[in-house]
């Protein structure tokens, strides 16, 4: 496959989620997502988390697809604060999942969020605009896929589907988990950083990248 490949097609999921795109979907957070809380999570829970984000109107979720087989997926949320408020029905089945896996730094690390005591080393300006912006919440490509120019691309056309699609933003943001993410943010998606988001025993880079469509 070319470095410059351009063969796939992005599906913005908005209806219940299929048994076959669930299975690349939960393969993927498990095995491209580690750091991520979500990827903590047993199967059912995982299920039950795309099913509300798919029903929502405030989040969104596009998959990366080379022949009907889901290769990639992007996670938005209008605010980051919706990553919270959405999921209230399922937050004490998450957590009761969270204690029975022995999760609990993924536990301490919801609480920091939903106190915001995650935020305390951004400035006042930087988080006031993300809470008005789109955020990127989840990104991953099949690392069969990766290194081949497939995820800048795919997340051009990711954007330009939501605003199009559903509503207008100036700005784009997003966190790396580590040192790696942040040079495929800052190099390839022209992402520039401004901070350090707290987590328990580490930070994830905060990231920003304006949106223009002139």
């Amino acid at each position: 496959m070319s470095q410059n490949n351009e063969n796939f097609e992005i599906c913005e999921h908005s209806d219940e989620i299929s048994i076959k795109d669930f299975e690349d979907f939960f393969y993927l957070i498990k095995e491209e997502n580690p750091h991520a809380i979500l990827s903590k999570l047993g199967k059912e829970s995982i299920r039950n988390y795309l099913n509300i984000v798919v029903n929502s109107k405030k989040l969104f979720l596009i998959s990366c697809k080379i022949n009907n087989t889901i290769i990639g997926y992007a996670l938005f949320a209008q605010s980051p604060e919706y990553l919270i408020s959405e999921f209230k029905k399922i937050r004490f089945k998450i957590l009761m999942d969270l204690i029975k896996n022995l999760r609990f730094v993924g536990i301490l690390n919801i609480i920091f969020s939903i106190l915001r005591i995650d935020l305390i080393l951004l400035k006042k300006n930087d988080i006031n605009l993300i809470r008005k912006n789109l955020n990127l919440s989840l990104l991953a490509i099949h690392r069969k896929y990766q290194s081949q120019g497939i995820g800048a691309k795919f997340l051009e056309r990711c954007l330009k589907h939501v605003f199009d699609q559903h509503f207008k933003f100036n700005l784009l943001s997003c966190e790396a988990p580590n040192t790696r993410a942040l040079k495929f943010y800052l190099d390839k998606i022209n992402f520039r950083f401004v901070g350090k988001r707290l987590r328990l025993f580490r930070y994830f880079y905060v990231l920003f990248r304006d949106y223009d469509t002139t």
